[in-house]
């Protein structure tokens, strides 16, 4: 794809071209995400590409070596009423409680005030392949994968 073309030319998961807009892509990486960290429900910021030492103590201290940001909300971006959204997560907290995860709070945010903010988990444990499998589940464009270093990278579903 030329540069000049407004979809990215970033890699999805499965190795292809993405088929999100370049813009889109953007907003996921300059999102702000928040995380209430155990066990003192201590809000810990976390950004695409940005190492969070707070993450990486908590992480150090329960043993997990990988988690993964999952949503929801907003199913392929397309925007839902907060009583659908809020319904997805129920669903989506009860799937993950079925399947034996646990997970931290979390929600992310638009700097920009252009999209309103969704409603996330951290799920702890979970890897880049099991982040995919439950991100195209729940109909995302997108998921955030952590490993030991804890820098949440963007990984495209789409």
């Amino acid at each position: 794809m030329p540069p000049h073309s407004e979809f990215s030319t970033a890699l999805c998961a499965t190795g292809h071209p993405s088929q999100l807009p370049h813009a889109l892509v953007q907003a996921y990486r300059h999102a702000w995400y928040e995380v209430v960290l155990p066990p003192h429900a201590m809000a810990c910021p976390l950004q695409v590409d940005t190492h969070s030492p707070a993450l990486k103590h908590t992480m150090q201290q329960q043993g997990i070596s990988q988690a993964t940001l999952l949503t929801a909300c907003n199913p392929q971006g397309e925007l839902l009423s907060p009583m659908d959204n809020e319904g997805r997560m129920l669903a989506l907290r009860q799937a993950l409680q079925q399947a034996g995860w646990t997970w931290a709070p979390a929600f992310g945010r638009d700097p920009l005030s252009q999209w309103p903010g969704e409603d996330s988990l951290l799920v702890w444990h979970m890897d880049s392949a099991l982040a995919q499998d439950w991100g195209l589940r729940w109909e995302q464009n997108a998921v955030l994968t952590i490993g030991r270093d804890a820098v949440p990278h963007l990984l495209l579903l789409r």
